[in-house]
């Protein structure tokens, strides 16, 4: 494959994974819409991820680009991972990907050092260290009781999956405006950790609230609609 032909699969599939990616955002979670886009968002994903590995690999290492394809992987994969593991809790495989992970991360940090790759320090930390924070909460996992990942489960899908869409955001503005660097690589970040706890806080006052519960999928609800919350007093016999 040219690198031509790289950057233009890479550029197409970014910009419908841009578009598409935010459906989900914005649909009710769980319904059969929000399954289907985030379904359709996690294939353009994996074609970016492995483009941009393509790129880095065999046409030239860019840091940024580096840094960014990790944790866009790391945290869809780990964001989808969870509706196999909310029942069951971590297994072997989650243990050895969050140790690829993290020693990935060791990795990348040592070999810019030994070839002095300039790069923006604040960004590149900030972005590992948010992968190394997330790898780690993941191990974490294993020390917490089951019933933890079962209570919790929709909203570190909803972190991770924000997270890694906010990373193509990242990705997409930072190369597109690179005049304004390190600030158009940040600003898609900053903008989606606030979006992150503004769904969080609106999601657990819905659901404590009783409008709906959060912790569906649309195999549980074919309706397209949000289970609603049980009632909290009991109905009374005929």
């Amino acid at each position: 494959m040219t690198h031509a032909a790289n950057i233009a699969i890479h550029v197409v599939f970014g910009t419908i994974a841009l578009v598409i990616g935010f459906v989900p955002l914005v649909t009710p979670k769980g319904g059969r819409t929000h399954v289907r886009f985030g379904r359709w968002f996690l294939i353009c994903l994996i074609v970016v991820i492995a483009t941009a590995v393509i790129g880095i690999v065999a046409f030239g290492f860019r840091a940024f680009l580096g840094v960014i394809t990790m944790l866009a992987a790391y945290e869809a994969w780990s964001g989808y991972r969870v509706f196999a593991i909310r029942a069951t809790g971590p297994r072997t495989l989650d243990a050895l990907v969050s140790l690829g992970a993290l020693g990935a991360a060791v990795l990348f940090v040592a070999y810019l050092r030994s070839v002095h790759v300039p790069w923006a320090t604040v960004v590149i930390y900030s972005t590992l260290g948010t992968l190394v924070a997330v790898a780690l909460y993941d191990l974490l996992r294993f020390a917490l009781p089951n019933r933890w990942l079962a209570k919790s489960w929709f909203y570190e899908h909803l972190i991770k999956m924000m997270g890694a869409y906010t990373a193509i955001v990242s990705a997409f503005s930072g190369t597109v405006f690179a005049r304004w660097q390190p600030y158009s690589q940040m600003a898609p970040s900053i903008i989606g950790s606030a979006a992150m706890i503004g769904f969080i806080v609106y999601h657990a006052r819905a659901a404590n609230s009783g409008r709906y519960i959060p912790t569906v999928i649309a195999a549980d609800n074919p309706d397209d609609n949000l289970r609603p919350a049980r009632s909290r007093t009991p109905e009374r016999s005929a």
